[in-house]
């Protein structure tokens, strides 16, 4: 039986299987935005209180961070969240993004888990300090990830539940949307067209 002290409050679906209460859902991205928002600044902060490096490096690091965010947006979404490997542990995966596809309006299902995300950038860190084997460097571009996480939860939800009036936001939408009405192997950035037209999806 869900929690429906916590479903009112705080938005978060716990639900009686066991995947949705280790890996709870919630049904605003606001809640992603007070996980990572304070972190992509306390990331931030800190490097640039205990760093010597240049505003110029700083900057770069923040946008490299982005990119990658950009990359991942495109990556994960086609060779996680559509993964057609035979192995269980991908196909529960891809399971549970295809639940998104078979319910796109429902606001549970529009965003990552927290505790996913939260992992999947506790494992992006570890990678890039292994990569650069030096923190601060590391710490800038998490900072820049991390931001820009949050602006992509954002997209994503809006993509489903608000109506465009820019342009830009009108395109993407149409983008996202024809993922989901039109053909769901191919239009997989949400944040970005880049990478489709890169690789002809």
């Amino acid at each position: 039986m869900e929690n429906s002290i916590v479903k009112k409050y705080f938005g978060i679906r716990l639900g009686t299987h066991f995947r949705e209460k280790v890996f709870f859902r919630v049904s605003h991205p606001a809640f992603h935005t007070m996980i990572f928002l304070p972190i992509s600044i306390f990331l931030f902060v800190y490097a640039y209180l205990h760093s010597s490096m240049s505003i110029a490096w700083i900057g770069l690091l923040f946008f490299a961070g982005i990119i990658l965010l950009y990359f991942s947006d495109y990556s994960l979404h086609r060779f996680v969240g559509h993964a057609r490997s035979k192995k269980e542990f991908w196909k529960k995966i891809a399971h549970v993004h295809m639940i998104h596809h078979q319910y796109p309006k429902d606001v549970y299902y529009m965003q990552i888990p927290p505790v996913i995300s939260l992992l999947l950038a506790g494992v992006y860190f570890s990678l890039l300090l292994l990569i650069f084997r030096n923190l601060y460097v590391v710490m800038f571009i998490s900072a820049g990830f991390n931001f820009f996480y949050v602006f992509y939860e954002w997209m994503h939800y809006g993509s489903h539940a608000f109506k465009a009036k820019s342009n830009w936001f009108k395109a993407m939408q149409k983008h996202h949307l024809a993922h989901h009405y039109k053909n769901p192997n191919k239009y997989y950035g949400v944040t970005t067209r880049f990478f489709d037209r890169l690789f002809n999806t």
